[in-house]
């Protein structure tokens, strides 16, 4: 039986969300989690400590 990739494209909204709630550490659930750079400068702008977390956790990508 074939594995599934679980590979999630992911918005600004639910990364700041889950970091208010404490649980960014969901996204470690993903093989792959791609965040699109507007996404990115979102995330910035709302918290520039937070964008350092959501770093260390996901991938971020230019080919969305």
């Amino acid at each position: 039986m074939a594995s599934i990739k679980q590979i999630i494209i992911a918005d600004a909204g639910p990364i700041i969300h889950l970091d208010e709630l404490n649980s960014l550490n969901i996204l470690a659930d993903f093989e792959q989690v791609l965040v699109p750079d507007a996404m990115w400068c979102e995330i910035e702008q709302h918290s520039a400590t937070l964008l350092a977390e959501v770093i260390s956790k996901v991938k971020n990508t230019t080919e969305v």
